[in-house]
């Protein structure tokens, strides 16, 4: 295509060419709309002639973009342009694995730990059936810091086109397809089963990877003839030299590992790549436990840990499934401790709420676990004693978003979307009210020394667990960038760890100790969500990873590298931080990442079923735009435009900020209003123009819900020092202040302007429970109670004829009619399906066709019904991150 400096590409500038070849150019651009560098991959416009594969490509490129894994490169964009394929990703700075082995073969350790990363990145792209089929050095990045990226996913599917276009060529990078016969793959790295034209599964792309970790090994191609054909007929019929025999470097533990990568019969490899990380990771252990630093002083232990990881990755090799229990590798005492991993299977139909922090705890003792769970729309604090079959709901914890234990395992303390802090007695079950207006989204943690310290409106505040008065601890620096400080995390004697956001996104975080003097120390410059482990070890989060660190807790301060500890963990879908506990034992409890998996459907009000995208992701408010042509969610942490024509996905706002949320559409269809860490903000519909900040919001708290049809006026719902949530309408287009609509003793929220703009529907919990009300707007102050057997999620047929809210997982309807007052009926009920709550009780995750015939619901197909529990963690900890 031949693009040059200061051409436009779409929304994007192109500024250089990065590289080209045959498969086309990569540029670097700038994307206005969002005031960052991105890189887009131009391909031929010849793939583009078959439209069924350049549709199953994007498919494919958008089921990739949608992982979310820090060993694969982030996908923000694809289209057309001038008959040209192009995909928008990250700008990656660094070289291609290729680049790095052309000095030769790397370090054992180095390649391990590159093979490692790799697998990861498979491993998270084969959970969710997605197949690179053209893995090789050159689609695989190396940055700076040692992090490895797999390019390209998604390509090999359009590339066929062109090769059988071009009569087969088995030079060009394509993949396999149904077609018998058809030679497709990058030479030197297909599977035989792709060398034959035979249809290939995940199984080639570990083939290709035991290829490329044994080129990291040797420095040399595991197979390469003096053509293409020779090469083909190596991969067929000859085994590649053996790495242990020819290199005596490398174990022959690590040769059969790759050995059985490259089996010919695929029912000969490893299951999955998920088994060859574990394989490797067992065999780093043995491989690398004389520079551990301990091995002088642990004498028969050594040898035992040395045995053990050789044993569990031959017991791999042998084709063993290893499920539940791993022994203890590098513990610093003689005797030898199991490390068991186990699935605690929630209570049959019970769904976990993964919403912010705090959605799993663990007891000090690690005897005792809870969790967050909905059952028929009805969430609450679960209890599961280890020593139990199955968790028991507690009374009065309904609706939770936050819980913690106290010290001593005694009580738990918990706090709603009403943001009410409650602690309630796990002996006799009574629940005690602590005080309200407390942040649910940034957590919670109990003192050794009898304190509460909680959020409350971007600060800490704290309470003595008794009761009492709340005390403000900290005020975010606004002359330092400090927008919010949360995730607070209680060490021994009183010092409090917490993070401190500093930008306009969670991953522009530091953590910091709270020391019982007052006084605020920087502990690491970049992580979020710290825990402290009293191995002597600070973990945090960062860059989609949990990471441990050693960690002088007296002088707090780090004594060795990050390294990354948990990966795979869920996180909260309204701040992206970790689901993961620990105990003071050494216990480890998450829920797997596949815990939020959803997707989009069309459902009727008889019920039936259509689906809307094939798209999975962990989608939230999905709203549709005027024109009913697109969907505008918000899908982690970010907001994306979904084109319901095209099925195009496309990124509105910055990358994993973690706190774009809440979209409103303005019945014009023009902007999009949302909620933000520094207050709401409006953007065009079409991605032009800059973000413009509402008039009068400038925290996270403030949650927009909607605009009159005139376009002028936004109601929103915000939380302040002395309110748990109350309503507020502000002009759109002035400077004007807020005004408060709507103020009670509870809970109000998710109000909805009429189609008239004569009335404004909204829920709230002032009677005990979540009601949805109908009043007039502007006033007379007087409301009518819609629902009669509980409700929230308010929203109106666009004819302004009907009311709709959710009971529990019912839909419901009220036909309502308006004149000089309104009459409501008898509510009745459309459907009764499970469809995902999201994050707020109040926002409806839901959105309503304009005929007022069809709902958009979000559909949860993950597989949240399970918890992952390691028990004596702690001694991985201490292998993985060795203090000095």
């Amino acid at each position: 295509m031949g693009l040059t400096s200061g051409a436009r590409l779409g929304p994007y500038e192109i500024h250089s060419l990065l590289g080209a070849g045959g498969m086309g150019e990569v540029y670097r651009a700038r994307d206005p709309r969002l005031g960052r560098d991105v890189a887009i991959k131009v391909l031929p416009a010849a793939l583009s002639t078959d439209a069924s594969r350049l549709h199953r490509f994007e498919q494919e490129a958008r089921a990739a973009a949608a992982l979310n894994h820090p060993n694969i490169v982030a996908v923000y964009d694809l289209g057309t342009f001038e008959g040209s394929p192009y995909i928008v990703s990250e700008l990656l700075e660094g070289a291609t694995l290729r680049t790095k082995l052309e000095d030769g073969a790397l370090p054992v350790r180095r390649a391990l730990d590159y093979a490692v990363q790799i697998a990861h990145g498979l491993g998270a792209a084969h959970d969710k059936g997605i197949v690179h089929r053209d893995l090789k050095p050159d689609n695989i990045f190396v940055t700076p810091d040692g992090r490895l990226k797999i390019l390209d996913f998604g390509l090999a599917k359009l590339t066929q086109a062109a090769v059988a276009a071009a009569g087969g060529s088995i030079a060009a990078t394509a993949a396999p397809d149904t077609l018998s016969g058809m030679v497709l793959g990058t030479v030197g790295y297909m599977a035989p089963e792709q060398v034959r034209g035979i249809a290939a599964d995940q199984r080639a792309d570990i083939f290709a990877f035991g290829a490329i970790l044994y080129e990291m090994l040797a420095g040399a191609r595991a197979f390469q003839g003096g053509s293409a054909p020779e090469t083909m007929t190596a991969i067929l019929k000859q085994d590649p030299p053996n790495l242990s025999t020819v290199y005596q470097h490398i174990p022959p533990t690590l040769a059969r590992i790759v050995n059985r990568c490259l089996e010919k019969d695929p029912a000969a490899r490893f299951r999955s790549i998920s088994d060859v990380a574990f394989a490797l990771e067992a065999f780093g252990d043995a491989g690398s436990a004389t520079d551990v630093r301990a091995v002088d002083h642990r004498g028969r232990s050594t040898r035992l840990i040395r045995t053990i990881a050789v044993a569990v990755a031959t017991a791999m090799l042998l084709g063993a499934t290893v499920l539940s229990t791993r022994l203890a590798l590098g513990s610093a005492r003689s005797e030898q401790l199991a490390v068991s991993r186990v699935e605690l299977n929630l209570p049959p139909g019970a769904e976990l709420n993964i919403q912010s922090a705090g959605s799993v705890a663990l007891s000090p003792d690690g005897t005792t676990v809870v969790f967050l769970g909905t059952v028929s729309g009805r969430r609450q604090v679960y209890v599961r004693r280890l020593d139990q079959f199955r968790g028991v709901a507690l009374a009065g914890t309904e609706t939770t978003q936050t819980s913690f234990f106290a010290p001593d395992g005694s009580s738990i303390g918990f706090i709603g979307p009403d943001n009410v802090l409650k602690k309630v007695s796990l002996s006799d079950g009574f629940v005690v009210t602590l005080t309200r207006n407390a942040d649910y989204h940034v957590g919670a943690t109990w003192t050794d020394d009898g304190r509460i310290i909680f959020g409350r409106a971007g600060s800490l505040w704290q309470i003595p667990a008794s009761g009492g008065t709340p005390e403000k601890l900290t005020t975010p620096d606004s002359t330092k960038g400090e927008l919010l400080h949360g995730w607070p995390s209680a060490m021994s004697g009183g010092t409090v760890l917490f993070a401190s956001v500093t930008g306009t996104s969670l991953n522009a975080a530091r953590i910091e100790a709270l020391l019982p003097t007052g006084e605020r120390r920087v502990l690491v410059e970049s992580g979020t969500y710290p825990l402290y482990a009293p191995t002597g070890h600070l973990i945090f989060y960062r860059d989609g990873t949990l990471v441990a660190a050693p960690f002088d807790a007296e002088e707090l301060r780090l004594t060795g590298p990050a390294v990354r500890a948990v990966e795979n963990v869920a996180v909260a879908s309204i701040t992206g931080m970790p689901q993961v506990a620990i105990s003071a034992s050494g216990s480890l409890l998450y829920p797997p990442n596949d815990a939020g998996t959803s997707r989009l459907v069309w459902v009727a009000r008889d019920g039936a079923e259509q689906p809307l995208n094939d798209v999975p992701r962990l989608y939230r408010t999905p709203r549709l735009t005027p024109d009913q042509s697109s969907l505008v969610m918000e899908a982690g942490g970010d907001l994306w435009m979904h084109d319901l024509l095209r099925g195009a996905f496309t990124r509105l706002t910055s990358e994993n900020t973690g706190g774009n949320s809440f979209p409103v559409i303005s019945p014009d269809g023009t902007r999009v209003v949302f909620r933000t860490l520094t207050g709401m903000q409006s953007l065009p519909t079409d991605g032009s123009g800059q973000l413009r900040p509402v008039s009068g919001s400038s925290a996270i708290s403030d949650i927009p819900t909607s605009i009159s049809r005139d376009n002028r006026l936004l109601t929103f719902v915000r939380q302040t020092p002395d309110t748990s949530g109350d309503i507020y309408v502000v002009p759109l287009d002035s400077s004007a202040a807020p005004s408060i609509v709507v103020s009670t003793v509870g809970y109000d929220g998710g109000p909805q302007f009429s189609p008239d703009g004569r009335w404004m529907a909204y829920a709230s919990d002032e009677s005990g429970r979540m009601e949805v009300y109908v009043r007039p707007y502007p006033g007379p102050d007087r409301k009518l109670l819609v629902s009669t057997d509980g409700g929230t999620h308010p929203l109106w047929n666009k004819n302004g004829a009907e009311l709709f809210y959710r009971s529990a997982n019912k839909m419901m309807a009220v036909t309502v009619t308006t004149g000089t007052n309104i009459t409501l009926s008898t509510p009745r009920v459309l459907f009764d399906q499970r469809y995902s709550f999201a994050s707020n009780t109040t926002v409806a995750n839901y959105d309503i066709s304009s005929d007022g015939q069809r709902f958009v619901m979000v559909k949860d197909e993950s597989d949240s019904g399970r918890l992952n529990l390691v028990l004596n963690w702690f001694e991985e900890l201490r292998r993985l991150a060795p203090a000095p």
